[in-house]
């Protein structure tokens, strides 16, 4: 995609998939998921993912660097589009607080 971004002239803002992982993830590791204060573990569309959990951050370290390093220097590339707050939780029921993964 990325060269042909570039001979259309597009510009283009990568992001990384830690706010919302690729489901092998949880496949692999399906403690990893944030948890809330009952330990019920989070089913949402973003914010996951524990990065207390150790696989988990360094799976989400892994593609970061990997990213970083295949495009870094890319003519189409704008810019990275960084998570910010990664511990909030976004669930479709309000007031469900996370992360009390242990």
């Amino acid at each position: 995609f990325m060269p042909l971004a570039g001979q259309a002239g597009l510009r283009v803002m990568l992001c990384t998939p830690t706010c919302t992982p690729p489901p092998w993830l949880f496949a692999r590791w399906p403690d990893a998921r944030m948890q809330d204060q009952h330990g019920r573990a989070h089913v949402g569309h973003r914010h996951m993912t524990c990065y207390n959990h150790p696989q988990a951050r360094a799976a989400a370290s892994t593609v970061i660097r990997r990213l970083a390093e295949r495009y870094h220097d890319h003519t189409a590339l704008c810019g990275w589009q960084v998570d910010n707050e990664p511990n909030a939780g976004e669930s479709i029921e309000r007031g469900r607080i996370y992360d009390y993964n242990p």
